[in-house]
């Protein structure tokens, strides 16, 4: 009966040093066994490491597109933003004037139905919606007259209403800047009141 307690082989002599048990060694000292990879592990190992970069690659792809989405609908907001603000000012610039609040707001065919209207920063009225970009200008701001096309269109509705004009203020543009053309809208809206 022969057994091996770690480095020690008891045997019916008495206990022996042990042959080294490690992995690529031989019972015979001195004599290292060269053990390579085989095919099927080499082909495995090239698996993982394409999986993994495929994955890291497909991650930084989705993360861009929805940099770019996200920055698309905080700009479109800002301008919605600013598309409600311009006709508040109308509104504050009646009543400084002394004349009625809502002057410049409903002057279309059918107010009741809602009137489309432009207007950029830059203007001192509403002008009728031409369905056309807005542009961004060498400073950064945005208008109707200068400056390279920036995707974005923004169309004012003003609908009267008995006691108060609502103003919605919808966005438009067109994918993520090239990387889809599918239309996406953004949406705001208020109502304003003869309030002082």
């Amino acid at each position: 009966m022969k057994f091996s307690i770690f480095n020690w082989r008891i045997s019916e002599d008495g206990f022996t040093p042990a042959p080294n048990l490690v992995r690529g060694f031989t019972s015979t000292p001195n004599k290292v066994m060269v053990r390579g990879f085989t095919i099927l592990e080499i082909l495995i190992s090239i698996l993982v490491v394409t999986i993994g970069i495929v994955g890291i690659y497909y991650l930084v792809a989705t993360v861009f597109i929805a940099a770019t989405v996200n920055s698309d609908k905080f700009l479109a907001s800002q301008l919605g933003q600013e598309g409600l603000e311009l006709a508040r000012n109308l509104r504050d610039q009646n009543w400084l004037q002394e004349n009625d609040w809502n002057v410049g707001l409903i002057d279309c065919a059918d107010p009741s139905v809602g009137c489309e209207w432009e207007i950029d920063y830059n203007d001192s009225a509403l002008s009728a919606f031409q369905d056309r970009y807005l542009k961004l200008d060498d400073e950064g701001f945005y208008n109707y007259d200068t400056g390279d096309d920036s995707g974005f269109k923004r169309k004012i509705i003003i609908t009267e209403q008995p006691q108060f004009l609502n103003v919605r203020v919808e966005i438009t543009w067109v994918g993520a800047k090239a990387l889809s053309t599918q239309e996406n809208r953004y949406e705001v809206e208020e109502n304003l009141y003869d309030w002082r």
